[in-house]
């Protein structure tokens, strides 16, 4: 609902190209670029098995329910066989929300400014504020 939005797949995307990982994964998953392959294939195995269309052409109600019955694991496909739907949901889920929050434009509209130690911060006095940093509303 944003003014601005926050490209949330092409920095997914991007990531999984350079084949960057944060270190963990479930044992149920395979690694992060074929999980999400094989994830993603089955959101649209799922939107065409339930709605006769593929996910991205789908009204945002028939999305919403594709993801929720993903979410349960009732979702229909044999991807689901292959990488459990559930998990995959959370997995996507994590990597959605920690990629919007690690954007400047999320971080601003919270309040977070950045890190408490950087050097920076040693510069400024009591109740003083660097210019980068928004203004109270």
């Amino acid at each position: 609902d944003r003014a601005e939005p926050i490209e949330l797949a092409a920095a997914i995307d991007q990531r999984l190209l350079q084949g960057l990982s944060d270190g963990w994964r479930y044992d149920a998953l395979p690694p992060d670029r074929e999980a999400f392959r094989l994830g993603l294939g089955g959101l649209n195995q799922s939107a065409e098995l339930l709605h006769g269309r593929g996910f991205l052409e789908l009204a945002p109600e028939q999305q919403d329910a594709v993801l929720h019955a993903v979410q349960a694991g009732s979702a229909p496909g044999d991807i689901w066989q292959t990488v459990p739907a559930p998990r995959f949901f959370e997995e996507m889920l994590a990597e959605m929300t920690e990629t919007y929050y690690a954007h400047p434009l999320a971080q601003e509209e919270i309040g977070y400014v950045g890190m408490a130690d950087v050097p920076g911060w040693a510069k400024i006095g009591l109740n003083e504020k660097e210019d980068r940093e928004p203004e109270e509303r």
